[in-house]
């Protein structure tokens, strides 16, 4: 994972990572899957830390491969025809962060009405939580609205995203 812009290598490195780094995750993801590098590099570490952001809460990034999918995910799953896997918990263990084949990030968590998109990439859903930026919530089939960090959305907001095909 030696491709991490400078800011963000020195955050890993921080943490504890180191170019070449390779641990074998608690669970291992498919072959081929995005999650494969990124769990040999970095299960185990935590970057960020819970503070103000600059849109929203910024929070920390606990790689692991330990997390649940939640049915929410398993609906991503469906809607944009690719395989997600949990790669951390964030915000003090309260989200969950998932990479799909493509290399977009999402997260889910008990606590909100709708998962959503951290990022098209993993370097910027990484960037969008430990700077604190607000997310793009997704809404499932048969939602018509949802709260997601006390804002509400509503079918049509252009704030939303539609994981099936971009932006909406």
């Amino acid at each position: 994972m030696n491709d991490l812009p400078p800011d963000l290598m020195e955050l890993f490195i921080r943490a504890g990572w180191k170019p070449g780094r390779r641990v074998e995750p608690a669970i291992v993801p498919p072959p081929g899957h995005p999650a494969v590098e990124l769990l040999q590099s970095f299960s185990g570490l935590r970057i960020g830390e819970s503070k103000s952001g600059i849109e929203c809460a910024a929070g920390d990034v606990a790689f692991t491969s330990k997390a649940s999918t939640t049915p929410e995910i398993r609906a991503i799953e469906r809607l944009s025809g690719e395989r997600l896997v949990a790669i951390a918990r964030t915000h003090q263990d309260y989200a969950i962060l998932y990479i799909g084949d493509s290399g977009r990030c999402f997260g889910a968590c008990d606590l909100m009405e709708a998962p959503w998109l951290d990022g098209e990439t993993f370097v910027d859903a990484i960037r969008s939580i430990i700077t604190g930026r607000c997310v793009r919530p997704i809404l499932l089939p048969g939602q018509e609205s949802a709260t997601v960090y006390g804002y509400a959305y509503k079918a049509g907001d252009p704030r939303l995203y539609d994981v099936s095909g971009g932006r909406s």
